[in-house]
């Protein structure tokens, strides 16, 4: 094709498509959480200076190859460095396909939200709206996962808590870690919930689990069930506690006096 090739009528669509393509929707989507997550204004900091020093430099080398050669990717390595330093280029698209299968996910999350926000669906039930299943860095209370299926109907609450023990196959243990995918931990849960629905009809099942640091006598888990009758309530409490010991993606890593290592049960 014949013709010259394209460029920016001004400065500011340039800003605007740079600024664009460096943020991305990872950081607006997932900035806000990973920044509570992992220490607020200090995780802020090491944000920073991750951008400063890797994130900038990389940026301006791109703009630079780019306006010097005026070609994409793989053919502005071609006539800098011939070669193998095109498969660099390669793999640069080949990257941005990738990364636009998962911006196409994230999109399609953000048009349901705002298809719901819109609807009403998002905020139906309000206040009094309580989420049944939880995964959560912070101690657990036993009192407030009993209070998300608490009701007059309840004629038997049975929790159980599972709490680091100082003891595991023969080792001493100083402390558990236990990592998960907070997302899909909590469908996997709340699929146990509505499973002990549907077996003990009237019953009701609520789960809480911890992540992060646990020292020896913390809980780590905290799973309530309520029924009319008591027979209902242990049995449901059974089933979930021990169906999520199969199911929900939640990884426990003991670190004794002896090392430390992963172990295959969840909880």
């Amino acid at each position: 094709m014949g013709g010259s090739r394209g460029s920016w009528s001004g400065q500011l669509g340039f800003v605007l498509a740079a600024a664009g393509s460096a943020i991305g929707l990872g950081n607006i989507w997932m900035f806000p959480y990973r920044t509570g997550v992992h220490g607020g204004g200090a995780f802020v900091l090491v944000y920073l200076a991750a951008v400063l020093v890797v994130g900038v430099p990389l940026m301006v080398a791109e703009v630079g190859i780019g306006r010097s050669t005026g070609l994409n990717p793989v053919g502005a390595f071609r006539r800098l460095r011939p070669g193998l330093w095109p498969l660099v280029g390669w793999l640069g698209v080949v990257a941005g396909f990738v990364i636009l299968s998962f911006y196409g996910v994230v999109a399609g999350w953000a048009m349901d939200y705002s298809w719901r926000a819109a609807s009403g669906a998002l905020f139906s039930g309000g206040a009094e709206q309580v989420k049944l299943c939880t995964i959560s860095e912070i101690a657990l209370d036993e009192a407030e996962v009993v209070s998300r299926v608490a009701g007059p109907d309840a004629g038997g609450v049975v929790s159980f808590v599972g709490n680091v023990r100082n003891n595991a196959r023969g080792q001493s243990i100083q402390y558990l870690e236990y990592e998960a995918y907070p997302e899909m931990a909590e469908r996997e849960m709340e699929k146990i919930a509505a499973q002990a629905a549907e077996k003990w009809p009237g019953t009701r099942v609520a789960i809480a689990h911890r992540t992060g640091h646990l020292e020896v006598g913390e809980a780590a888990v905290v799973v309530v069930a309520v029924a009319p009758h008591r027979g209902e309530a242990f049995e449901a409490c059974r089933f979930a506690i021990d169906t999520l010991k199969v199911t929900v993606p939640i990884w426990k890593k003991e670190v004794a006096t002896d090392g430390e290592y992963w172990v295959d049960d969840h909880a």
